[in-house]
């Protein structure tokens, strides 16, 4: 029979008996568990190196022939010698107990461990020592090779390893300590960024392609001009002020229309991180003049895609009374003025002439029959911010 459980009931004594009793149930089980999963057999670790006159065993786990845990935590290391005439070794480990926790002259302790065993021959199983490499002398030239031995029904051979040299591994050096980190400190910059257009330009070879179509992609925008300003480091934000103006004129008949003028003050700002730019706008100062009728408009806007905007209302004339009137709807006719990265130390100025919507082809046609042109000029006051190191 086996020690199975205790019975245990309110009032039970509970005695030394009972105590060996528990625990040999306990180490029954798990005895019967080992030899389901094997005796005699390495199931972690326990890997034999050479390094000059010592074998190493690392760390493992086993079960010996007597059902017995052979357990190691950390490296072992035993001599290796040969005697006269004797060229071969075999490692073996052996179940192994420590006893500590000493009381009244007792030993209450007991460990499971492992000792190295080095003989000249395969141990029997009535030994109980688990045999787990063979090393071998070859050519007198201070050479040895170390042989992992499998258990039996495995293989049946000694699979060999690479050879390894008896001198001292040598260790490796460790990394040398990291150079100090540069000091990182706050650095700003700050400047002026003028871009204009370099002369009239006609308005209807300016508008974007396809105005009067919305699903055509990359047809709503057309360059006007940029300008690259370069720092010392690397921007991480940047804070603008924009006057933006512009003056569109008609040429009919040979003979110019009456200037209408246009401009905005606006506050911008920008963050740079990753690859990605983030900005936006807040204009608070619009303003529209005809100069011949004496009109003008104030309004604000807010922008998500720039830094500065722009609408451009057109002066047309009535054919009824010769009366001076404002292009009609929502002004989607616009410059714009916003900033990207330049891939370096810096960022990039652009202005652009957008269409937030489509232009009817009637108006595109008023603009062509008025031969329209306009100029144009962006005046941003800029401060950057970064981090600077050394």
């Amino acid at each position: 029979m086996r020690p199975g459980h205790l019975n245990v009931f309110d009032g039970l004594r509970i005695t030394t008996e009972h105590m060996n009793y528990l625990q040999g149930s306990f180490h029954s089980a798990l005895q019967d568990l080992r030899e389901i999963v094997g005796l005699g057999t390495v199931h972690e670790g326990f890997d034999v190196v050479v390094q000059a006159n010592a074998v190493v065993v690392g760390p493992g786990l086993a079960f010996d022939y007597q059902k017995n845990r052979i357990a190691s935590d950390q490296p072992i290391i035993v001599e290796l010698t040969f005697a006269q005439g004797e060229n071969r070794k075999y490692v073996c480990i052996k179940y192994d107990q420590i006893e500590d926790g000493e009381v009244d002259g007792r030993f209450t302790l007991v460990w499971d461990s492992c000792a190295v065993v080095l003989q000249s021959t395969l141990p029997d199983p009535s030994d109980n020592l688990l045999a787990i490499a063979r090393i071998d002398r070859v050519g007198g030239n201070g050479v040895v090779e170390v042989s992992k031995i499998l258990p039996a029904g495995e293989n049946g051979k000694d699979v060999v390893a690479a050879p390894i040299p008896e001198k001292p591994v040598e260790s490796t050096p460790e990394p040398p300590f990291p150079a100090p980190a540069q000091a990182i400190r706050l650095a700003a910059q700050q400047g002026v960024a003028r871009l204009k257009s370099e002369s009239e330009r006609d308005l209807r070879s300016a508008l974007p392609e396809n105005p009067t179509d919305t699903s055509v992609p990359g047809s709503r925008s057309t360059n006007l001009a940029e300008a690259v300003v370069s720092l010392d480091f690397e921007p991480l934000s940047l804070i603008c002020h924009t006057i933006l103006t512009a003056t569109t004129r008609g040429k009919s008949d040979g003979s110019e229309a009456t200037p209408y003028s246009c401009s905005i003050t606006a506050q911008g700002e920008v963050t740079y991180g990753k690859g990605v730019v983030s900005q936006f706008g807040v204009v608070m100062g619009y303003g529209a003049k005809s100069m011949s009728a004496g009109q003008s408009y104030q309004s604000s806007k807010f922008i998500e895609d720039g830094i500065a905007c722009l609408p451009i209302r057109l002066i047309l004339d009535s054919e009824d009374d010769k009366a001076v009137r404002y292009y009609a709807g929502p002004r989607p006719l616009e410059i714009l003025v916003k900033t990207g990265e330049s891939g370096g130390n810096g960022f990039i100025i652009s202005c652009s002439l957008n269409l937030r919507e489509a232009i009817a082809e009637e108006e595109i046609k008023r603009i062509q029959d008025q031969g329209y042109v306009f100029e144009w000029e962006a005046l941003v006051a800029w401060k950057a911010l970064g981090e600077s190191r050394g």
